[in-house]
Parts: structure tokens; C-alpha cells; sequence
């Protein structure tokens, strides 16, 4: 965003039709987005003993050649390499991303209202709600999905939702990729 990096590692919602939802057994996968190409997914073994004994075996050979050439840089793949420049990280309150947000809450009249003006106010669009009310119960849990928001009106939200006398447990929250 603004040519700055949007980078996080937090539990995320992954949508069934990414292939890195399929990511299983001992594969470890990265999913990369940029400007001009779109998304990019690596994928390959990243754990058990091959895989791990092939990357610590990489590590030491290029240890072992920097020590012929001390002021040069070498990656696992024996060849050298110049510093990237730094880059600009964007901070995680500006980060924009679709959210899953789940209330528990007490099930009485207004109480869906008010939760989507105070998303309203903090500048967040609802793509869906559900909420499936049982007379027995005193208590009910409200979904929402939405369009992408920035993250620091997500945790106004969230702070402003969790303070309101109808709240009855913390909000769970998951962005979604």
C-alpha cells in the first residue's frame, strides 16, 4: 500500500478456493500479493527429516563459504548476494483486510442495530450477517463478515462492542485473506 510492505503472522481465515487452504502434512506454503503481478504462492516440503537436514546442510556450506570471502553476503544457494535496501513496513493499524468478527450477546431488541452503527461509525461495511436466535437460550451469537477495513477501526470496534452492557464474552475476530 503507497509502495510501503503489508506483512503480519496472525491466525487468519483462509477462503477454501485459495490453494493455500489446501496446504497440508508436512508442506509449508507462502502466499505473496504484488501490484503488478497479482498473487504468488510457493509451496514445497518445509518439514521432516530431508527437508530439514537438506536446509541445515545448506546453511553450513554457506557459512563455510563465507568464511573464504568475509565481506561478502551468500544465501543457501551458494551465491552471493548484495543487501536489499530496507524496506518500509506498513504499520498494523493501516493494514486493509476483509474480517470475521463473532458476538455473543444478549438476544433482546436493538442489539443487532447497535452493533452495525458501531461499525458504521468506525467506517465498516457488513458483506453478510447471521444471527440465529433459540428462545431458550438468554444469549446469542452474531456473525459478521465484512468488506475489507482498516485494522485500527476493526480494534475500535471491537473495544467499543466488548464495552456495551448487551456483550456477554469477549469478541472473537480473525482477518481473512
Amino acid at each position: 500500500m503507497d509502495g510501503k510492505i503489508e506483512a503480519s503472522v496472525e491466525p487468519t481465515l483462509v477462503k477454501h478456493t485459495y490453494l493455500l487452504a489446501r496446504v497440508g502434512g508436512n508442506y509449508n506454503a507462502v502466499r505473496v500479493e504484488g501490484n503488478a503481478v497479482g498473487p504468488i504462492m510457493l509451496h514445497g516440503q518445509g518439514a521432516g527429516a530431508l527437508p530439514t537436514g537438506s536446509a541445515v546442510m545448506a546453511d553450513v556450506m554457506a557459512l563455510c563459504r563465507g568464511l573464504n570471502a568475509p565481506c561478502a553476503s551468500f544465501d543457501n544457494t551458494g551465491f552471493g548476494n548484495k543487501p536489499l535496501p530496507q524496506a518500509e513496513i506498513l504499520p498494523a493499524s493501516q493494514g486493509v483486510a476483509m474480517h470475521y468478527f463473532r458476538f455473543s450477546v444478549s438476544d433482546r431488541p436493538g442489539v443487532l442495530a447497535s452493533i452495525a452503527k458501531t461499525m458504521a461509525e468506525n467506517e465498516i461495511s457488513i458483506a453478510q450477517a447471521v444471527q440465529k436466535g433459540d428462545h431458550k437460550a438468554s444469549d446469542v451469537p452474531i456473525v459478521f463478515l465484512t468488506h475489507c477495513a482498516r485494522a485500527s477501526a476493526v480494534a475500535e470496534t471491537i473495544r467499543a462492542i466488548d464495552a456495551m452492557p448487551f456483550t456477554l464474552r469477549p469478541t472473537v475476530h480473525f482477518p481473512i485473506l
